[in-house]
């Protein structure tokens, strides 16, 4: 019986992961890691305690799952719950300049920063142009020669939603964005992605994949 109960308690963690859609454990951002390891000690329960009913305990990982699809819809529904959950990315450095307040606010060191230029390869931090701490902790480094002179393009409307960080980042205004769409015969419903950058770089693509 022991050797079942282990048996079904691997399958669940694994079907459990699976379900909630991330392949590797190093996409998984914060909640999603905390709802992990609460599955997996639940998971567990009845190989420790042998009065803990085995149905009891999948029951309880079946609710996690569940709550953790439900918080997944929302935040596909809404930026400022997505933002509440999960935050947003940090750009450390933007256009070859670092942001030592911003670095301070998210208690990342140089180490930490060359640790990941030696990581990207970069030997050189003259050859660095942006830096950004992305949700999951992970620093995404970006050369010159990356083609980002400009600075990193910031979303401006993700699947028709407006994003308000994104506009503020370069000092632009909603008034500005809707001008642009309306150039183009575009509200913002009907753009799938808009981005822009420190400069007059945007792009458009609209709901039905065209680049406008």
């Amino acid at each position: 019986m022991f050797l079942l109960k282990t048996a079904g308690a691997f399958a669940a963690i694994i079907a459990a992961v699976r379900i909630m859609g991330k392949r590797q454990v190093g996409q998984l951002q914060v909640p999603e890691l905390a709802i992990t390891i609460i599955i997996s000690q639940i998971a567990t329960e009845p190989l420790i305690d042998p009065k803990m009913p085995f149905f009891k305990a999948m029951a309880a990982v079946g609710l996690l799952v569940l709550l953790e699809l439900g918080m997944s819809a929302l935040t596909l529904a809404s930026p400022q719950v997505n933002k509440f959950f999960y935050g947003s990315p940090s750009f450390l450095m933007n256009r070859g300049k670092i942001d030592r307040t911003e670095m301070r606010r998210q208690r990342i060191t140089v180490e930490d920063i060359c640790e990941a230029m030696r990581q990207r390869g970069c030997p050189n931090p003259e050859e660095l142009s942006c830096i950004v701490l992305e949700t999951n902790g992970r620093m995404s480094v970006f050369f010159r020669d990356d083609r980002c002179e400009n600075g990193i393009p910031a979303v401006v409307i993700a699947d028709g939603k407006i994003n308000p960080n994104g506009l503020k980042f370069y000092g632009r205004g909603e008034e500005w964005m809707r001008d642009l769409l309306k150039e183009r015969g575009l509200v913002p419903g009907d753009v799938f992605l808009m981005t822009a950058d420190g400069k007059e770089g945007v792009f458009i693509l609209d709901n039905f994949g065209h680049v406008r």
